[in-house]
């Protein structure tokens, strides 16, 4: 009997069951997705592909209809959908799983095959836009803890596989991180800081010499500082402690 009930429980036929123990069938038939296909599904999501999903989806969509799938498959796919956003989700910090499979269980509701499309497709849309979403404010997070801490440690030498250790994460994502909120490299921004602070210290003890300032701040030694100071003001310290000496004269 159930058997027979499981192999009616196709798109086009309106039996619904709930057995608490799905029927395991082979997935030799049509409409089935093989492992390369279930897996390019997982990267577009991985990637951030919302597009190229949308457009791959749809095709699946039609193919399951032609081919009247069987329901297992349906809920097999969903599931492996929810499995892989929520799992980014939760690397995110976001406990979203619970939500995602409530939402998804919707769908068997949907009064056509048609409304059940566009519900499943507006839906993976959403889930896109949130997980885009939880990534930006992740990184803003990310960065404002970065920079407290690059800021807090600016005079100790410092390398983005230090900021990496400190954040449990990869070096090429706190690269990008400092990217995308400063628009320039890791080196750059951290001498940046430096740089700013010398400025600092200069004005605020202008009988320090150009070497200790160099030592304070961990450069490799005093001709390094000055070519580095220079780039980065367009004066050497020399200039640059006579112009702040100048407007205090004038003041």
């Amino acid at each position: 009997m159930s058997s027979i009930l499981s192999e009616q429980q196709r798109l086009k036929q309106g039996i619904v069951l709930d057995t608490g123990n799905p029927v395991s069938m082979a997935r030799s038939e049509t409409g089935c997705l093989d492992p390369v296909q279930e897996s390019a599904f997982v990267q577009m999501i991985q990637a951030r592909q919302k597009e190229r999903f949308a457009l791959k989806l749809s095709e699946l969509l039609n193919r399951w209809a032609e081919e009247n799938v069987h329901m297992t498959e349906v809920e097999r796919f969903i599931g492996l959908i929810v499995d892989t956003f929520a799992h980014l989700y939760e690397e995110q910090g976001s406990g979203m799983r619970l939500g995602l499979e409530l939402r998804s269980r919707q769908f068997a509701q949907a009064q056509s095959y048609a409304d059940f499309c566009r519900e499943l497709t507006e839906w993976t849309g959403q889930c896109f836009d949130m997980l885009q979403s939880h990534v930006r404010k992740s990184k803003a997070i990310l960065f404002e803890q970065i920079d407290d801490y690059v800021k807090l440690n600016k005079y100790s030498p410092l390398s983005i596989n230090d900021i990496a250790m400190k954040f449990h994460v990869s070096p090429s994502y706190v690269s990008r991180v400092i990217k995308n909120a400063t628009q320039i490299t890791f080196v750059q921004y951290y001498t940046q800081l430096r740089i700013q602070e010398a400025c600092r210290l200069m004005e605020s003890q202008p009988d320090m010499k150009f070497k200790e300032v160099s030592d304070l701040l961990s450069f490799s030694d005093q001709h390094y500082f000055s070519k580095v100071f220079k780039e980065y003001t367009g004066l050497s310290p020399t200039d640059y402690k006579q112009q702040m000496s100048g407007i205090k004269t004038q003041s």
